[in-house]
């Protein structure tokens, strides 16, 4: 089999060490800045070529980066060749699932919080003790992933990843929410919900679609599943309770389906807010759904004691400790308006660590800030956001730098609490370029700060 491994991320990289091992893989970029192979010492059989030197008639396959476009704003000139030459053209999930279909394959879509809920998910199975690998779209590459039997493998897909799948057949496939986003590279927002909803596609009768229902846009997939599904749907809400299905209202889960009918209580001290009601109930569901086909015994006590331990993803509204009833917060992934909103509609009494690089400013989320006891600016958007607050007679200090910021609402939050708990949020609603390499720099810079407060 000959391969063209086109784009040299991570992905792409991982692939081609994984098959370069039984086929002849060509490598290329369209980064002008790679000449020649980062594997030129690997193995022999991996080839670097430009575009234009690739002889698209000896191809068989080619697996493309997911972040390349291929249809919009333009045509990618490689569909022009697969239409000459008709070759295969996929991602890597779709060439990892057929190696090792005989696994158990499981996927997260959705705009937002495939990253938790994926991960939630492998939280709890790994703590079941069931044999289990995330990757996909949170960061682990498909071939990087062990090659093992009676595996089960957990991916977050993309809509770019779901746009290069084909046979992919998901024993469970779960749908989290839809958002107008990536409309630049899908080419309207109908196109990306369809892409969203592939991920229901090559489902059969054993197979279960869990989708939640809390937003328009998902309910009109729901609904279009219902007319002809072939697999069984699990519905979810945080809404109202369900038919078939989970719902979390309140401190309240309920579960209905034809195996498990039952309420129990979480309030969760780590996953705040919402959006995380909706990545626990996805993260559940799935549990159950596994467990149920695979004839397997359900220990909810176990299951939600394995919930309740997931302190979430590093930099998502990651909890990092707590000083005298002070919760320290990292949400440096807060890099816009709305992430930074949701933040503040999870918590209360909140002191907050707010700026950087100005992306899309504060000016929506005024309402919001104007609820917060008080706000710390750091970074290059101090002044702007100084003359957004003032006008708004929202209360400020600019500190510029993130250090000065940490200990000076500490100093605040401890002078200003009489009883209970006070919540210091990083959430920048700003990139980080302006001080910090990113994003997860500055969030590990606040860890540490934070830390060295504890042991001072």
């Amino acid at each position: 089999m000959n391969y063209l491994i086109y784009g040299l991320g991570i992905s792409g990289i991982s692939a081609a060490k994984y098959l370069s091992k039984a086929h002849q893989v060509t490598l290329t970029d369209d980064n002008p800045q790679i000449t020649q192979s980062p594997l030129k010492d690997f193995n022999k059989e991996i080839t670097f070529k430009k575009f234009s030197d690739i002889d698209f008639s000896q191809i068989n396959k080619v697996i493309i980066a997911p972040g390349i476009p291929l249809y919009f704003p333009q045509k990618h000139p490689i569909l022009e060749k697969q239409k000459q030459y008709n070759f295969e053209l996929i991602c890597d999930i779709e060439d990892f699932y057929r190696i090792n279909q005989n696994n158990t394959f499981i996927g997260i879509t959705g705009t937002n919080g495939k990253s938790t809920s994926t991960a939630l998910c492998n939280h709890i199975f790994t703590d079941l003790n069931l044999n289990s690998q995330m990757g996909g779209n949170i960061g682990t590459p498909a071939f990087d992933l062990t090659n093992e039997t009676n595996n089960n493998y957990i991916f977050e897909l993309s809509s770019y990843q779901l746009d290069l799948v084909d046979k992919v057949h998901l024993d469970i496939a779960c749908l989290l929410n839809i958002t107008p986003d990536h409309i630049d590279r899908h080419g309207s927002f109908e196109n990306y919900k369809k892409t969203k909803a592939a991920i229901f596609n090559n489902q059969s009768i054993n197979d279960y679609a869990i989708i939640n229902i809390d937003d328009q846009n998902t309910q009109s997939i729901f609904s279009a599943l219902q007319d002809g599904a072939a697999q069984k749907i699990i519905t979810l809400s945080i809404f109202s309770k369900q038919e078939n299905g989970l719902s979390y209202i309140g401190d309240k889960i309920s579960i209905n389906t034809d195996f498990l009918k039952t309420d129990l209580e979480l309030d969760h001290k780590y996953l705040k807010g919402d959006h995380n009601k909706q990545n626990i109930l996805a993260s559940l569901a799935m549990t159950l759904c596994h467990l149920n086909k695979e004839n397997l015994e359900i220990n909810l006590d176990k299951i939600i004691d394995s919930i309740s331990n997931f302190k979430g993803l590093k930099h998502r509204q990651e909890f990092v400790r707590s000083i005298e009833n002070i919760n320290f917060i990292n949400d440096s992934k807060a890099t816009n308006c709305d992430s930074t909103k949701t933040a503040l509609h999870s918590y209360e009494n909140i002191f907050l660590i707010l700026g950087g690089k100005e992306k899309d400013g504060i000016s929506d989320i005024i309402d919001e800030l104007k609820k917060v006891k008080r706000i710390y600016l750091i970074g290059e958007s101090s002044e702007n956001f100084a003359e957004i607050l003032l006008k708004n007679s929202i209360d400020f200090v600019k500190d510029k730098e993130l250090n000065v910021a940490i200990k000076n609402a500490y100093f605040d939050a401890k002078k200003l609490n009489n009883s209970g708990t006070v919540n210091i949020i990083l959430s920048p609603a700003c990139s980080s370029f302006d001080q910090f390499q990113n994003f997860e720099k500055r969030g590990e810079y606040f860890c540490k700060i934070v830390n060295e407060l504890q042991k001072s």
